[in-house]
């Protein structure tokens, strides 16, 4: 789409767009608090509307974009302390490395029709960005909003949203603006994000509060999707499954780790470390490691007398790795070996189920909220009445609201302990009848 012909029509929109506003731009800059004094830079920062606004709350602002006329026009506004600059094919090279405290991408990865461009884009701005420095994306939210109508603009019917393909609408300016822009999912955002290396901080899908404006869908449909990405101190977390054989120690645990099979480590990832540091007393009783990996929990509970334990994984290489830690601590006839996609394998009753699932998307290839809810669903069946579910999430991933709504509905006890490590919060629930 070439932005330098409607520049003038989307700069006259842009200004009172109440929608974008109310549900986009002011929950973006909540997010992003505080904003006196840092230095934010507003990618594709068209007429800059948004750089002004940010310059306002006395942020330091850097507006840059491909389209020639859009800077033009912003420059005819007040940019006073806003710096203007042109960027040829979404290269940022001329901003330092790690100096930037905040990038805010408002409707622009959707303008572009490759992963492999938009990953490409989201790495330089990893580049630029500071230790703890954050990402915003902010875009239409196609999938639960397409076909509706809302105050500032209406989305197309779309009636087979393909990842990567076409989607069209229209803002209502003074004079219509027809937008022709690439459907990108929540689950493709965020997955593109961990391949360039951010963390997932948090999603929203705002609706309408505000009964100041007579709304059209906004209460109903929520127009935007938000996602915050983050340059932090678990900015290695990929180290969690791209290694070569290893071992790691672990609450006084040698395990072995295999090539591309989840490490434990607890300088990578705290969700096993909490399991382990509040162990139950499991003598006598039959176990369930579910999503078992290297088998750490397996062999816990081997070591503390457990009567059985059954490990499952859908993956052969983690169940080849278990296999190797049980024969290590010669526990290979209490551990029982099983390859299972969550419980499709899996027979019987268990006194206690531990349960160290994927959290982020990036890692699984469904949805890992989505999967963390069959798992609570079926494990129903498999839980003796005096039995308890050990299950970790942490707050790189949204959803902990939803999993403690679901646990409601399927009338679960649980309690909930939380650990801040590594930059993040991390829970373990506790679940029982």
């Amino acid at each position: 789409m070439n932005y330098n012909l409607i520049a003038e029509d989307y700069d006259s929109y842009g200004r009172r767009a109440i929608t974008d506003w109310e549900l986009g731009y002011f929950n973006i800059a909540k997010l992003l608090k505080p904003l006196k004094n840092k230095l934010i830079l507003d990618y594709g920062c068209g007429t800059g509307k948004f750089s002004r606004f940010l310059r306002d709350k006395k942020a330091k602002v850097i507006g840059v974009d491909t389209s020639k006329k859009m800077l033009e026009l912003a420059k005819k506004h007040n940019s006073k302390n806003i710096r203007y600059e042109q960027i040829k094919k979404g290269s940022i090279k001329n901003i330092k490395s790690d100096s930037i405290d905040y990038v805010v991408l408002n409707f622009v990865l959707c303008s572009i029709g490759s992963k492999r461009e938009i990953i490409k884009i989201l790495k330089g701005i990893k580049r630029v960005l500071k230790k703890n420095g954050k990402v915003t994306i902010l875009d239409v939210n196609w999938e639960k909003s397409h076909g509706k109508d809302f105050l500032t603009h209406k989305l197309d019917n779309i009636k087979n949203l393909k990842v990567g393909g076409r989607v069209s609408g229209v803002l209502k300016g003074k004079k219509p603006v027809i937008i022709k822009d690439y459907f990108w999912s929540r689950e493709a955002y965020t997955s593109m994000l961990e391949q360039a290396g951010l963390s997932i901080k948090t999603i929203q899908e705002p609706l309408a509060k505000n009964k100041k404006y007579k709304w059209i869908n906004e209460e109903k449909y929520p127009p935007f999707l938000i996602i915050v990405g983050e340059k932090s101190v678990y900015k290695d977390f990929y180290k969690i499954w791209i290694h070569k054989d290893k071992n790691t120690k672990i609450n006084n645990l040698d395990i072995f780790v295999k090539e591309k099979v989840f490490d434990p480590d607890e300088k990578l990832s705290f969700s096993a470390k909490k399991i382990l540091d509040i162990f139950p007393n499991v003598k006598d009783k039959r176990i369930l490691d579910m999503g078992t990996g290297t088998g750490v929990f397996s062999i816990k509970a081997g070591l503390k007398n457990a009567a059985e334990i059954i490990a499952v994984d859908i993956d052969k290489k983690a169940l080849e790795n278990v296999k190797f830690n049980a024969q290590k601590y010669k526990l290979e006839d209490k551990i029982k070996v099983k390859k299972s996609n969550l419980f499709s394998n899996v027979s019987g009753k268990f006194d206690f189920i531990f349960a160290n699932l994927p959290i982020s998307d990036g890692f699984s290839k469904t949805n890992a909220l989505k999967k963390i809810k069959e798992f609570l669903r079926k494990s129903k069946k498999h839980l003796n009445q005096e039995g308890k579910i050990y299950l970790c999430w942490a707050s790189f991933a949204p959803g902990l609201e939803k999993i403690e709504k679901y646990l409601k509905r399927l009338k679960y006890n649980y309690k909930i302990t939380m650990d801040n490590k590594l930059g993040y919060e991390w829970y373990l629930f506790e679940i029982n009848f």
